[in-house]
């Protein structure tokens, strides 16, 4: 079953993510998600990504409680952020 964030790539990026992806913490240490776009595209889609263009669409479609479920350490950050926005 697809995920929204899935569905909003072309149809053939999301099938050649690798399986490591599952688990976003560990995926910029070895290849950064805007790398990986960059290698995905011209070999699934016969163009490439353009960061600030594909990128800036696809961040505006992002879920953030997705992104917490799948990356605490980020929900950590978040929480850490809005307790020295109140304070």
């Amino acid at each position: 079953m697809a995920t929204q964030q899935s569905r909003d790539f072309p149809l053939e990026v999301p099938r050649a993510f690798p399986k490591k992806i599952q688990h976003p913490e560990t995926v910029y240490f070895t290849e950064p998600p805007a790398k990986l776009l960059e290698r995905l595209y011209p070999l699934h889609t016969k163009r490439s990504y353009k960061k600030v263009v594909n990128g800036r669409e696809l961040f505006g479609k992002l879920d953030p409680g997705i992104a917490c479920q799948k990356c605490p350490k980020l929900q950590q950050l978040l929480d850490k952020m809005l307790e020295l926005a109140k304070s």
